[in-house]
């Protein structure tokens, strides 16, 4: 699962970046999320050293050692210094030093670079290599790329801390998913937001059988605040709907407790709740256990507030009438509009027979298109921004279909030319090139891209039966 890249939700491991470096590094051991941890972190991540790593890791190209003393302490990272204590050892073995003053060079390359400190080390270690049979030239070599990499070094205790709890949650995710997914929507934390893990959910699969987590919306009846497990599904709780209150949420959890709700009536009169709750408890879907049509439960719950709370006067004014429930298409927009997710389904599949799905390239095959142009529609999930030695700016942007994520970069004429198109959450139509330098990566080097109406819009478009074309 880790070699993969299917770690979302997983700490420390969840990074766009840091997931293709575990495709890329063919993981195969706990070690491998130790050193990807450390690969990742500034400095590393922004030198050569976490290209170099990956490329030596994979056999793509071979490991090379400046001294055969060398590989005892860099063996396990092929050749490159990626931790701060692959310092003091070199320094030791090369050297001579104790393990004392290799801490002290540590700390003075990776610190305080006070130059006659190192002046005064740089005297020590030529003298101590010499004296230890390696020649001039080697031994100023050695120092010289101790210098060069020593201020990107990490610490691998710390490394180690990280990459050993990475691997235990990357172990609960893969033997109690659902559970673990739970946990992971209860944080409100993480890399990305409560959307992204929702689909998430969609594409795990439990155990070593074809089931996948299966979604549950918010129910007054079942929901406690947070999420909670049922069964091999995840239940929505009452805490992302959309200005429901706390004491609302407390007191629906305390009456249900006593009780299950009857009816609609018997909601309302217990929990005290303000119409507006009510309203966006019944869009979501929180009371369709109480009765399946949401139409007629918000029919009702208006008359019920403007008729002084009349149970008798609202089923007077509201007998006979017998609205459809909700389609598929309109519950997944009512619960983006205030769950911000859809339970019920992606919120692509309200785009459905205007994409032309058939046209696109899926995030699981992008990989597959290496230097060929493809298109790709997706979700906005996250974003980055930077700036050039030019003083330009580019953008890395993370896009979801119902697949996966896919990376797209956007450099900076091609953004300069499409900031403006790039806001809010899309969806995103991207026509761009499939650069894949090394087997696990996959990024979309775009040249166009084009934004599609909000759902609601989207909805308002279909019931009229307007056609929409991507790139006109």
């Amino acid at each position: 699962m880790i070699k993969s890249g299917k770690t979302l939700g997983c700490f420390q491991l969840e990074s766009p970046l840091v997931r293709g470096v575990l495709r890329k590094m063919r993981t195969d051991s706990i070690d491998d999320t130790v050193v990807a941890v450390a690969v990742i972190r500034p400095g590393v991540g922004d030198s050569v050293v976490k290209d170099e790593y990956i490329l030596r890791r994979g056999g793509l190209r071979t490991t090379r050692y400046m001294h055969p003393v060398l590989e005892s302490i860099l063996g396990e990272t092929h050749g490159l210094i990626i931790y701060q204590e692959q310092v003091l050892l070199i320094a030791h073995i090369v050297a001579g030093f104790t393990l004392a003053q290799g801490d002290t060079l540590r700390r003075a390359m990776t610190k305080t670079r006070d130059p006659k400190l190192m002046n005064s080390m740089q005297r020590q270690f030529l003298q101590g290599a010499e004296a230890n049979g390696v020649p001039r030239k080697k031994a100023v070599a050695i120092w010289e790329h101790l210098q060069q990499f020593t201020g990107f070094g990490f610490n691998k205790a710390h490394a180690a801390t990280y990459g050993i709890l990475a691997y235990q949650t990357a172990f609960l995710k893969c033997y109690f998913p659902v559970e673990f997914m739970t946990a992971v929507l209860n944080n409100h934390g993480g890399f990305y937001g409560t959307a992204v893990y929702i689909e998430e959910c969609r594409r795990v699969r439990i155990g070593d059988r074809q089931e996948r987590i299966r979604l549950l919306p918010p129910d007054v009846n079942a929901s406690n605040a947070e999420f909670t497990t049922a069964g091999t599904s995840i239940r929505v709780g009452l805490n992302p709907v959309f200005e429901l209150s706390d004491k609302s949420k407390q007191r629906i959890v305390a009456e249900r407790r006593k009780r299950y709700f009857r009816d609609l009536y018997d909601f309302l009169e217990r929990t005290l709740v303000g119409e507006k709750e009510a309203e966006h408890l019944i869009r979501c879907g929180a009371l369709r256990s109480l009765h399946p049509s949401e139409p007629l439960l918000l029919m009702k719950c208006r008359s019920y507030f403007k008729n002084a709370r009349s149970k008798t006067r609202t089923e007077y004014l509201t007998q006979g009438l017998q609205p459809a429930p909700y389609t598929p298409e309109m519950r997944i927009l009512s619960e983006l509009e205030l769950l911000g997710f859809g339970v019920s389904g992606h919120p692509l599949q309200l785009y459905d027979g205007f994409i032309p799905w058939e046209n696109m390239t899926s995030s699981q095959e992008i990989e597959f298109y290496k230097n060929r142009r493809v298109q790709f529609t997706g979700w906005y999930v996250t974003s980055r921004l930077q700036e050039t030695v030019t003083g330009k700016y580019m953008k890395f942007l993370s896009l979801e279909d119902r697949c996966g994520v896919c990376e797209v970069i956007f450099f900076p004429e091609v953004y300069a030319k499409y900031a403006d198109v790039l806001r809010g959450l899309g969806p995103f139509t991207v026509i761009g090139k499939v650069q894949s330098r090394i087997k696990g990566e996959a990024n979309l080097i775009a040249d166009k891209v084009k934004t599609w109406p909000s759902p609601r819009e989207m909805m308002e478009r279909k019931r009229l039966g307007r056609q929409l074309d991507v790139f006109g």
